[in-house]
């Protein structure tokens, strides 16, 4: 297939990395050290489309040949210039692609041998000392190099779900655990200096009050840090090597507030998540993307999901609806685009081909032409549905 050129020149790649020193104190505490930022949730509900928020900067095509091939991107980082995607579900491979759109390798394969992995859990990227890390799923840290030659190996001696860069040679593992001890689960946090070969902090997450894991993606990198988000609680974290910090809490104004003893007498894992619906309040925060200036992230609240924007500059949240549309290529009254990743300064959103498509056909279907945003139309009127994904790097209004 040909592959389609950027309309708008892509501007300077940032780096998503944290800058923490590292730091090899003995455990990780979940402290309040500092006054985390408090995010007061009321919601907004007007009609808004997707324009209306963002301005879109450039437009990365991702190459389609039969190497290249992804279904869902659900990690997204840049390095050296290069986009690094991770798409666990349909394909569970870590692909290459240059700035604009060109396919360059993958990093890794399926297999046995030195360099190989069983599955792809998770990965994550080391900025300071060029180490691209792959989890896999018999619990094993395979370290590459950006243009994807393997360098070594370690077998972890227990077992972990994700993992984030803290610092230079230091990542935080995440784990879900069982024990008489939490009948509804705990997460277990370990501080781990690859350099050194070992666990210099441990953290048991549920010693905590009104923790309950119910996330199975907890940890975002972000161009500031490693946040970590894994409860039915209402605080994301801060992950530093000697400590796991309060960053910002989300609090829900009126009767979207849970009561206190909400938690006290949760129904088991099966049962939780519907419960939760029912009960008419807020949930939790996730998808957690951040860039210098903006926060997104979404709750759940009867069963919708939320969009949710925050202007760290004055304090103040932006919106906090489930009424965003897209009108980048379709009519409004459409599901709307969202945040994937986030560079410094600018939000990556997603652009399926397939829906593209769909959307098209069930225009021409009833006699209609399907509405494009001036900028997106010689591209998206080409597609025939079957290529990889499109990501706009966009900037808030």
């Amino acid at each position: 297939m040909k592959k389609l050129f950027l309309l708008v020149p892509v501007l300077l790649l940032c780096s998503c990395g944290s800058k923490e020193s590292k730091n090899n104190n003995s455990n990780a505490e979940l402290g309040d050290s500092s006054v985390p930022i408090r995010i007061d949730i009321s919601l907004t509900d007007t009609e808004l489309v997707t324009s209306d928020l963002y301005e879109i900067d450039s437009i990365v095509a991702l190459e389609t040949i039969e190497a290249s091939l992804i279904g869902d991107i659900n990690k997204l980082e840049i390095y050296d210039g290069k986009l690094f995607i991770f798409d666990r579900d349909a394909v569970n491979k870590l692909v290459i692609f240059s700035s604009d759109g060109s396919y360059i390798g993958n990093i890794g394969r399926q297999g046995g041998g030195p360099g190989e992995y069983d599955k792809i859990r998770d990965f994550c990227i080391d900025r300071e000392n060029s180490r691209i890390i792959i989890l896999d799923n018999h619990y094993n840290l395979l370290f590459f190099d950006s243009e994807g030659n393997h360098l070594e190996t370690h077998k972890l001696v227990a077992p972990a779900g994700s993992i984030g860069i803290v610092s230079s040679g230091v990542v935080a593992l995440f784990t879900e655990i069982k024990s008489s001890s939490y009948p509804y689960g705990d997460f277990k946090l370990k501080i781990y200096d690859y350099i050194k070969k070992e666990v210099i902090g441990t953290k048991f997450l549920a010693d905590e009050p009104q923790i309950v894991p119910s996330s199975s993606h907890p940890l975002s990198q972000t161009s500031l840090g490693l946040r970590l988000a894994y409860s039915t609680t209402d605080t994301v974290y801060s992950v530093l090597a000697n400590e796991v910090r309060a960053k910002y809490l989300v609090n829900y104004e009126g009767n979207l507030k849970r009561p206190d003893d909400f938690f006290e007498n949760l129904p088991n894992v099966e049962r939780r998540s519907k419960y939760i619906v029912e009960s008419g309040y807020a949930g939790p925060p996730r998808n957690f993307i951040e860039t210098d200036q903006h926060i997104f992230f979404r709750f759940s609240l009867g069963g919708r999901i939320y969009q949710n924007l925050f202007d760290k500059t004055s304090g103040k949240l932006i919106l906090s609806n489930k009424n965003v549309t897209n009108d980048y290529f379709m009519g409004s009254g459409k599901e709307a685009l969202s945040p994937i990743a986030a560079t410094e300064s600018q939000f990556i959103l997603s652009i399926e081909p397939q829906y593209v498509k769909m959307y098209r056909d069930m225009y021409a279907s009833k006699g209609r032409d399907i509405e494009y945003h001036p900028i997106l139309k010689p591209v998206l009127e080409g597609i025939n549905g079957d290529e990889n994904s499109m990501l706009l790097f966009v900037k808030m209004k």
